[in-house]
């Protein structure tokens, strides 16, 4: 299986939000980066969100429409 990355998370809350939600729409998700957590300050690596090549097209859409409306919320 060939993994793709749709996101990259510039803090391992965001990143591990960003996982669930994909989780709960039922796409498998890996995260690199995710063990430097602890070790390194939080924004020195993004960590990368990837799925499998057969999911990348709806998880991107999903993860575009999860950062469109949280841009709108803080808007408000």
């Amino acid at each position: 299986m060939s993994w793709v990355e749709v996101a990259r998370a510039e803090s391992w809350a965001e990143a591990m939000l960003l996982r669930a939600r994909l989780e709960d729409a039922g796409i498998q998700v890996r995260v690199e980066g995710e063990g430097v957590h602890g070790v390194l300050p939080l924004r020195v690596l993004a960590m990368r969100l990837l799925v499998p090549s057969e999911e990348v097209m709806q998880a991107r859409a999903l993860v575009a429409r999860w950062q469109e409306e949280d841009r709108l919320a803080a808007d408000d």
